[in-house]
């Protein structure tokens, strides 16, 4: 009856552990790397979105038609519009501590930015104004020393457009040059030469269309010429 009690109660042990173990491996993301929400992050109420979408820290003001750029890691949103202003606060997002921080301010408010990230710098060219004008103002930040630098203005002012970077190079597509006048021409930055030329333009003229570069080529996609949207 000893020897039969004894049996019982590691029996009873040894589960209590495998149970434990089971518990601790189901704790555990699926998959390596997979994203978990931090602390006090809000998850939605449908479950099977739940694996997919997590609501992290909000901006510190709402803000619409800023730009985003990754970079090692960190989000940083440029622009846009704040108080029904042309906002020059650059924002920093770390997803690890899950919060925002003020970067340093940009040298000329936008809204209706867009840029590329090259070589950790993130260039800026044109955009609309506090005025809401379109500029021909080019700017970069340097995200490792975190400073801005004005470089060569564009040809023309020019707002809505795309951006794209590609083999040491910043391509500028379409976009507007007032109110009325909608864009077709394209320009080419060389990072080295530090100056501006022409490149082909596009057959249609619009703006606030998207661009990405992908294996040596330059797609623009969409848009619209303030009558309609293209699928162009």
């Amino acid at each position: 009856r000893r020897v039969a009690s004894l049996v019982v109660v590691a029996a009873i042990a040894l589960g209590s552990v495998l149970s434990l173990q089971i518990n601790r491996t189901r704790a555990q993301p699926e998959a390596d790397g997979e994203f978990q929400p931090a602390t006090g992050a809000q998850a939605p109420a449908d479950a099977s979105a739940a694996s997919r979408w997590f609501v992290r820290a909000p901006l510190p003001a709402a803000r619409t038609r800023s730009a985003a750029f990754g970079v090692r890691g960190k989000i940083y949103l440029a622009g846009g519009t704040l108080d029904r202003s042309a906002a020059g606060g650059l924002l920093v997002f770390d997803p690890q501590r899950n919060e925002w921080r003020a970067g340093a301010e940009k040298p000329t408010p936008l809204r209706l930015a867009a840029g590329a990230v090259f070589s950790d710098v993130i260039y800026l060219p044109s955009g609309t104004d506090a005025n809401g004008a379109p500029t021909a103002r080019f700017e970069a930040y340097d995200t490792s020393a975190q400073t801005w630098a004005t470089l060569p203005a564009l040809p023309r002012a020019m707002s809505g457009h795309v951006v794209a970077a590609l083999d040491n190079r910043i391509y500028v597509f379409g976009g507007r040059t007032s109110n009325e006048n909608f864009n077709t021409e394209g320009y080419v930055f060389d990072l080295g030469a530090q100056r501006w030329s022409r490149v082909p333009a596009m057959p249609t003229a619009r703006s606030q269309a998207a661009a990405v570069a992908v294996q040596g080529r330059i797609y623009v996609i969409g848009g619209t010429d303030g009558q309609r949207e293209y699928n162009t």
